[in-house]
């Protein structure tokens, strides 16, 4: 759960759902929709991390005004639209990442043997920055650890200098009296 008990909306993460439908769905004159949590009467928005998205590809293959999509949304709708493959070369050239989907779905049509390579190679890189991920994570973990250690000693230290029992010392750091004893020399 993103949001605790007395935390304001701003602190949620924006949740956006994007539905791509290949029929006409809503009796609005627009080929890309969207909508966000506003009170019925006012209007009132009450927040904008929830966004919900419709693409219409039939109203954009009848020739609808598109005015109203911007021109990533706009490729990327023609993208799922297309209907021949000379369709989808035409959008793909002129956009990137539409590039990189139109050569992935190039290879997964392929035989199957080249599929299974291809999948392989994609699950050997997740793996891979997984393991990146989680060395990191750990590394993080230990270094906080660590530093929390040596800040318990460095308190230790500072309530030794200024007399305070040993036993005292170790209710309010966590460490063994054995440690703090350690520390006096």
């Amino acid at each position: 759960m993103q949001a605790k008990e007395g935390d304001t909306y701003d602190t949620l993460k924006k949740c956006i759902t994007i539905n791509i439908v290949d029929y006409e769905f809503l009796p609005v004159n627009k080929v890309h929709t969207v909508y966000h949590l506003t009170e019925d009467e006012t209007r009132y928005r009450l927040t904008d991390v929830l966004e919900v998205h419709f693409c219409e590809l039939e109203k954009l293959r009848t020739g609808m005004e598109i005015s109203d999509a911007d021109d990533l949304a706009l490729n990327w709708m023609k993208f799922l639209a297309a209907r021949t493959k000379g369709e989808m070369e035409m959008v793909a050239k002129d956009d990137k990442e539409i590039k990189e989907a139109y050569d992935y779905l190039q290879v997964i049509s392929k035989d199957r043997e080249k599929r299974m390579v291809y999948e392989a190679r994609q699950a050997w890189l997740m793996d891979q920055r997984t393991r990146e991920k989680v060395a990191r994570e750990e590394g993080m973990r230990e270094g906080m650890q660590e530093g929390a250690e040596k800040e318990k000693i460095n308190i230790a230290k500072n309530l030794l200098s200024v007399g305070m029992a040993i036993a005292d010392i170790a209710k309010v750091t966590g460490l063994m009296a054995e440690e703090i004893e350690k520390l006096r020399n």
